[in-house]
This record gives structure tokens, sequence and C-alpha cells, in this order.
């Protein structure tokens, strides 16, 4: 992929909404500051705003801390009458363009969640992929962490990722890993106050927009398999319907096979979730090793 083009990318605005996120926000936007750093080379500037969303833990005081400490330029705002994640991330973004005046033409808008770890080369490696497709979106892929299933709910998982994975790229969209140029973004109103409101995002440019909408294979993003999720309608939903189908699948257990089980369920199945892509080496992941299901 060629070298970053700065000329026509001269801001870079991170959002990231929070619901009482005290013990992971803090990890969260310590791996945003490494991939801000890592851009700021090219000479990218690079805010960060995050969303304190009806918390009553420390997450706005952490997400100030580390953002402070870090000399990061930031922006910590309080949200208690936001309905849904994709209201709470809209007016985070109004928020930041109002505060810092961006240019919509020359800045992009890069969504994650609070529970998630983006890699170094995050922000650079998603440009260079915009640019060289000619796109005003991009729709990244995530990795789960944390997450233990026995190896059919994985498979079950695995065969929902591969059928959306394409030669050319993929049909996943994940609030976690989603990139737009905020011209592009404001042209269509910006998130809707909806569930799903990423895929809705997407599907409203796609309908719009001259540019291409592109999708991106290589994980840069690790996400929280946890359950229950902070999304009526998010991954931790999915994983737990996953769980009880398998379970209504099987049945009781029989007599003698909960050791049998148990050990079934600490092996791994290959492909399902695979390590972090080590940053100095950006790589698009296999077909069935990455991401998670939209939703």
């Amino acid at each position: 992929m060629k070298a970053l083009e700065t000329n026509q990318v001269s801001h870079v605005l991170v959002a990231v909404p929070a619901h009482e996120e005290a013990t992971e926000i803090g990890r969260c936007l310590e791996h945003v500051v490494r991939a801000a750093r890592l851009a700021s080379q090219h000479g990218i500037e690079v805010s960060v705003a995050v969303a304190a969303h009806r918390c009553t833990d420390e997450t706005r005081a952490r997400a100030e801390r580390v953002l402070t400490d870090a000399g990061a330029r930031h922006l910590v705002v309080d949200d208690e009458a936001s309905g849904t994640v994709g209201e709470v991330r809209a007016r985070l973004v109004d928020e930041a363009c109002r505060a810092w005046q961006l240019p919509p033409a020359t800045t992009w808008l890069f969504n994650t969640d609070a529970d998630s770890h983006v890699l170094p080369p995050w922000i650079t490696h998603t440009l260079q992929f915009a640019d060289a497709r000619g796109a005003s979106a991009v729709a990244g892929m995530v990795e789960l962490h944390g997450w233990s299933a026995p190896p059919d709910v994985r498979a079950t998982y695995a065969s929902l990722i591969e059928a959306g994975v394409s030669d050319d790229g993929h049909t996943h969209v994940y609030g976690a890993n989603l990139a737009v140029r905020l011209d592009a973004y404001l042209a269509v109103g910006g998130f809707a106050s909806v569930h799903a409101e990423d895929q809705d995002l997407i599907d409203r440019l796609k309908a719009t927009t001259n540019d291409e909408v592109a999708a991106l294979l290589a994980s840069l993003v690790r996400t929280s398999a946890r359950r229950p999720g902070r999304a009526a309608h998010g991954l931790g939903a999915l994983l737990e319907r996953l769980d009880r189908e398998a379970t209504l699948l099987k049945g009781p257990p029989r007599p003698g096979a909960q050791k049998t089980a148990a050990c079934a369920s600490s092996a791994p199945l290959a492909g399902c979730v695979r390590p972090a892509v080590p940053h100095a080496e950006v790589q698009a992941p296999a077909r069935s090793a990455a991401g998670r299901s939209p939703g």
C-alpha cells in the first residue's frame, strides 16, 4: 500500500461512547492515544471525544485523567439525555464539531467503543486504504478478546463471519471500527437514533454517495466478548443468543457427559478468534479468523 498522503486529511476526530466503563475506558484510550501519536507523525491533528452516557461510576474522571496525562487534545462530555447508542454517537460528534470547528472536507471521523482496543496503525492504515480506494468511508473488521465458548458455538460464530467475507472485502459493520469523512457523514445526517446505528449509517452512505464505501479486511481493533453487552442489540446479545441456541439443541446433559463437555469447551477452534495483527505488519486475516457479526 502506498505511503499515506496527508494533503487531503488534516484532522481526525476519534469518538468513543461509554456507559459505566470505569474499568475499561483507561485501556481503550491508551490505545487510541498510541494510534493518534502515529498519525501525528504524518502531520495529522487528532482530537479525541468521549461521551460518558448515564454513568454513575468513574468513567468520566478516568477518561479525563488518561487524556490529560497523555497531552491529547480532547473533550469529555456527560450525556444524560440520549436513549440509544446512535444518539450518543451523534450528540458527541456534534459537540466536538462545535468545540473545534473541524473542516469537514479534510477531517475523518473514527469511531470505536470503550471496551475495544485499537492497534497503533488503526488511523494511518485505514486512511491509506481509503485513499487507495477513493472511499469516503471504511468499515473495518474486529477481533474478539476475552471469549471462552464451546467449539460448536465458536464454529457457528465463525460461519456467520465467513458468510459476509469475500476476496474483495466484507459486508460486516461495527461501530468499534468505522471511519467516515466528516463531510460525507454530515451530508447524510450523521448517526440516527436507532439500534444498529453503524449499519444504518453505512446503508445511507451507500445510497447517496458517489464515493466508495470500502470494507477493510485487516483487523485493527480488538473488542470485548463480554456478556451481557452494553448495547441491547450488540455483540454481547448475539453471543448470548448463540449460547442459548446451542444449549437448546444439545438438550439436557447425559449422565457422565459433564467432564467431556468441560474439556471440549476449553479446546480452541482454529480460525475463530485469532491473535491481534502485529502493528508492524498489518495484513488481511483469514476469512473465518476475525470480526464479530453485525449487531
